[in-house]
């Protein structure tokens, strides 16, 4: 179990070029109110390499005219060349403050310039969401795949319905149980997945408003950057659960514990897996999504992933209730 937390741990900085590297640089120094300040103050940093690109043309007239060496020029231009290639970190960060500062004046909120890298990190990574989702479904189904198939297997089932406490109550303790397992397993997932951006990343964003991030300037429910990975996080676990529910349901039928294993990872992993990379939307409507709920919520607002997550709480329902009339047939037959 600790291998696969560990799995979704990453700690090292992430490596970038250039143009990445300087807009890191310009959105750390100017990092505050998104205001019209900002739009000047970022204008004045232009009107630097503009006085750059003037300095390489008169350098290039007086070359013509002879007036400097082929060895000055070519030294003084390529510094100059050097130099400019920065400016399209600049213009990344410009793009970024007059889009914040136009979606401020038009709906009346106050937003903060900051390194997006965080977002797109979160809410633009559709695929690692979902195998790092594939890894943290293995892992509740290991965990759970011998709460019924065990007592199956030898028999203890068949002593335990005998006797009034291994009937209605054993059965909830055990779907109780393997609640508060996903619970745990994903929960765990998601603070190393956290702690792992915030060692990549700069995390001074926590508090500032959603639509902040450029991502999010489609939502208009006002929520703060952590208000928002909270919601989404509470929404997956539930999501986990559901599954792990779903799970349990099926292993009532099982007495081989690899089995169950296997039938659990071709029914809740492998379809996970061939919606992350991208080869079908055919599960969309089984467990496939589950951890797309920050990503998705984006696109489609919270409507649609409430009503998809009421419909896997349905999905459950009904695997839980085939399953307490497969372990009631199991007491009469004794």
């Amino acid at each position: 179990m600790a291998i696969l937390l560990v799995y979704g741990m990453r700690t090292t900085p992430v490596t970038v070029g250039q143009t990445e590297k300087i807009y890191h640089e310009y959105a750390k120094k100017y990092e505050g109110i998104a205001d019209q300040t900002l739009i000047e103050a970022l204008q004045q940093e232009k009107e630097q390499f503009d006085k750059l690109r003037q300095r390489q043309a008169e350098l290039t007239e007086k070359w013509k005219k002879k007036e400097v060496s082929n060895e000055q020029y070519a030294s003084i231009s390529a510094m100059i060349d050097h130099m400019l290639q920065n400016e399209a970190g600049l213009t990344r960060a410009i793009e970024q403050a007059d889009t914040l500062v136009n979606w401020s004046e038009a709906h009346d909120l106050q937003l903060f310039f900051t390194d997006d890298s965080i977002g797109r990190y979160l809410f633009e990574n559709a695929s690692m969401d979902q195998y790092r989702g594939a890894v943290l479904l293995f892992a509740v189904i290991v965990l759970l795949s011998g709460i019924f198939p065990g007592e199956r297997k030898n028999e203890m089932q068949n002593m335990l319905l005998c006797t009034k406490n291994g009937r209605r109550p054993l059965f909830v303790a055990k779907y109780v149980l393997g609640v508060v397992i996903a619970c745990i397993v994903s929960g765990g997932f998601t603070v190393i997945h956290l702690f792992s951006a915030s060692k990549m990343y700069d995390f001074s964003l926590w508090k500032v408003p959603l639509q902040s991030i450029r991502q999010a300037q489609v939502i208009d429910v006002q929520l703060s950057v952590r208000g928002y990975l909270v919601w989404t996080s509470v929404m997956q676990m539930m999501g986990v659960v559901c599954a792990a529910v779903s799970f349990l349901s099926i292993s009532v039928r099982m007495k081989n514990r690899l089995y169950a294993v296997l039938v659990g990872a071709v029914l809740f992993v492998l379809p996970v897996v061939i919606s992350g990379a991208g080869l079908s939307n055919i599960f969309d409507l089984w467990f496939a999504k589950v951890f797309l709920f920050g990503t998705q919520t984006l696109k489609q607002g919270f409507g649609e992933q409430i009503g998809y997550l009421i419909l896997l709480v349905a999905v459950a329902s009904v695997f839980t209730a085939g399953a307490w009339r497969a372990y009631q047939r199991k007491r009469r037959a004794r």
